[in-house]
């Protein structure tokens, strides 16, 4: 547990990810807290709100900067211990999305669906350049070299296409 002065209040950050303070003379632990818009678990205090895991990672985290941003390594953004805590750079969170466009030809990121040879094209996108990874015949394959060049380029690891292994 680490204390923190927040907002002219002394609060008690423990490592399971709860808040807790002292409201009207009685010990108040919060875990939950309320769900903002982005769907984090904010906390009031002192009348202000805070971020559950901005408040987490100013405790634990040696790397915690006002010019960083905390992403949740698992996804989960209702998890909030400092193992799955990190700081990022706003490039870097960016980077780290699982986003496909729309209309997109294949079920990974990175990958798309060639009618033309009927063979799936792997390209990535690396510091304003576009960079062309290969032509595989199978789908997984092909998300397989995509993880492979992502992490070569520094990409976040939750960013890497999750890939069902075949039994």
């Amino acid at each position: 547990m680490k204390k923190l002065n927040i907002n002219g209040i002394q609060v008690s950050v423990h490592k399971n990810g709860d808040i807790s303070r002292m409201v009207r003379g009685k010990v108040s632990r919060t875990s939950g807290g309320w769900s903002s818009t982005c769907g984090c678990n904010t906390v009031s205090i002192g009348g202000k709100r805070y971020m559950i895991h901005r408040i987490v990672a100013e405790a634990f985290l040696p790397d915690y900067g006002n010019g960083l941003r905390v992403r949740h390594v698992n996804g989960d953004k209702l998890d909030n211990r400092p193992e799955n805590l990190r700081m990022m750079s706003v490039t870097d969170v960016a980077r780290g999305r699982r986003v496909k466009g729309n209309g997109a030809t294949s079920k990974y990121r990175g990958v798309c669906a060639s009618a033309k040879h009927g063979k799936f094209l792997v390209n990535i996108q690396n510091s304003d350049k576009r960079v062309h990874i290969g032509v595989f015949d199978d789908e997984d394959e092909a998300a397989r070299a995509w993880n492979h060049a992502a992490l070569a380029a520094g990409f976040p690891r939750e960013s890497l296409n999750n890939i069902k292994e075949s039994v």
